[in-house]
């Protein structure tokens, strides 16, 4: 009989926790969980790009192409760099499979290595997102190789490297 009892004051007591957790929960209140301060992760940052690069003009390049980032998975990436002399200015959206987007931008300096190859490195920034990377920030390293296969564009690989916080 004892530890019956002591099973339902034990039950009861875990219930009563629950109740007043719940009762003071912030959603319980009526407030939005935004209220409180969102909790910040930093984590390396890694992404590697295949894809294809076309000139719209004289001084812009468009870019689209996939690959995988950590920790983000899958990802597609379009980006529009404005040319000036030997260097860019990329603009760079990512796109998670679930739709969210990273946004990033770079600076850099471009080298021909052959008459049809370009490297281009530099650093990049993130400058936010949508979704769950709304609020993300970080930089690193960017290189990208870029192969013209033809008057109007081509192909190219990058890899980014530094870390993400979000």
């Amino acid at each position: 009989m004892t530890s019956r009892r002591s099973l339902k004051i034990l039950t009861a007591s875990v219930l009563i926790l629950l109740a007043l957790a719940i009762g003071s929960s912030p959603m319980a209140l009526g407030s939005s969980p935004m209220a409180f301060a969102p909790h910040t992760h930093t984590t390396h940052f890694r992404a590697t790009v295949v894809g294809t690069f076309a000139f719209t003009s004289s001084s812009t390049i468009t870019a689209s192409g996939k690959g995988t980032a950590s920790p983000l998975g899958r990802i597609t990436v379009t980006a529009t760099v404005s040319l000036t002399s030997n260097s860019g200015t990329p603009s760079v959206t990512i796109t998670t499979a679930n739709g969210d987007e990273l946004f990033l931008t770079a600076a850099g300096t471009a080298t021909f290595t052959s008459s049809t190859t370009a490297v281009f490195s530099g650093t990049y920034t993130i400058t936010g997102g949508t979704g769950h990377l709304a609020h993300a920030a970080g930089h690193g390293n960017l290189h990208v190789t870029a192969d013209l296969t033809g008057s109007s564009g081509g192909k190219f690989t990058a890899a980014l490297s530094g870390s993400i916080t979000r």
